[in-house]
């Protein structure tokens, strides 16, 4: 399967070999396209995870139940998407999808306890060193790992 990429649910990339045996299937939910660039990079290189989809952008619970059909393990939902009120639509995400691990990640410190209370497994501020950034990520969906 390939990656999906961008909300028109159309535009797709060839998958980048992943240096895992069985990486991590993820989905990248944000806005703004240099945050998914690297964050991208720093997951297949430096955990070995797979990015099976990117969007640009959710309108609608329909796109992110969409993601969710590429059957990833991760979810990182950029918690403050333009046209996006997350609360509900991760609450709803949650129910339907209860194994998927969803981080939200946001450049306002103070939404850590909406996001949580809304049930993400995570939060991830933009501000944090990568490193720190990858360990909280390791340690969400790979409990027993121990991320530098």
């Amino acid at each position: 399967m390939r990656p999906l990429v961008d909300t028109n649910w159309t535009d797709f990339h060839p998958i980048s070999p992943s240096i895992t045996p069985n990486p991590l299937r993820t989905v990248l939910i944000d806005d703004e396209s240099c945050v998914r660039s690297a964050v991208k990079l720093l997951l297949e290189h430096e955990l070995g995870f797979l990015i099976v989809g990117e969007l640009t952008s959710v309108t609608s619970l329909d796109r992110l139940q969409g993601a969710c059909d590429l059957a990833p393990d991760l979810v990182l939902l950029d918690w403050e998407l333009p046209e996006l009120d997350p609360t509900p639509q991760l609450k709803r995400l949650r129910a339907r999808y209860p194994a998927v691990k969803i981080a939200a990640l946001s450049g306002r410190p103070d939404a850590r306890a909406a996001a949580l209370a809304a049930g993400a497994d995570a939060f991830l501020y933009r501000g944090d060193p990568p490193d720190q950034l990858l360990g909280a990520l390791s340690t969400l969906v790979l409990p027993e790992s121990s991320y530098p």
